[in-house]
């Protein structure tokens, strides 16, 4: 797969896993709607600017997570598992409270 392939989906990815309408997205990365379009049907792919302006706006992800295959769905994945990790221990620490 080619890397404006691999970022598309990656942004593609981004966009579901937030729920983010293209205009939403736009606006929070300082882009416009049809730009956003054309890089999530792979018409374009994003500067490298306009990566990090994503990363900035949301900072759980670094660039490295747009050029490689499956980033985005990889960092999904280690974000939900340090939030399930981190609410048993919290469960476990009121539990521990308790007795």
């Amino acid at each position: 797969m080619t890397g404006s392939k691999i970022i598309m989906y990656n942004l593609r990815d981004l966009l579901a896993y937030t729920n983010l309408s293209q205009k939403e997205f736009a606006k929070l990365i300082d882009s416009t709607e049809s730009a956003v379009s054309r890089y999530l049907s792979g018409d374009r792919s994003p500067s490298v600017m306009t990566i990090i302006k994503i990363c900035e706006a949301f900072p759980a992800f670094s660039p490295n997570d747009f050029i490689f295959e499956d980033g985005v769905k990889k960092k999904v994945e280690l974000i939900k598992l340090d939030v399930k990790f981190n609410r048993k221990e919290m469960i476990e620490d009121e539990v521990n409270q308790i007795s």
